[in-house]
């Protein structure tokens, strides 16, 4: 999960499609792992909220994207 989000904060502003199809691909394919995602961005997001929260909130706006687009 760390090396999924460190490729979110390298690339995400270079490469934003690729990286919601990534998200999108973790949560829909492996619906257990949607537990273990939003429990790690809860946990990352209080560890630095002034640098991480912007991220955790483009992941947010990511799955709600592909839930309203199914």
């Amino acid at each position: 999960m760390a090396v999924t989000c460190n490729f979110l904060l390298q690339f995400s502003d270079e490469h934003p499609k690729e990286t919601e199809e990534l998200w999108s691909t973790l949560c829909s394919c492996w619906p257990n792992n949607l537990k273990v995602i939003i429990r790690y961005l809860l946990i990352i997001s209080g560890m630095a909220p002034q640098e991480l929260l912007p991220y955790v909130s483009t992941l947010c706006i990511y799955r709600m994207q592909h839930f309203i687009n199914r």
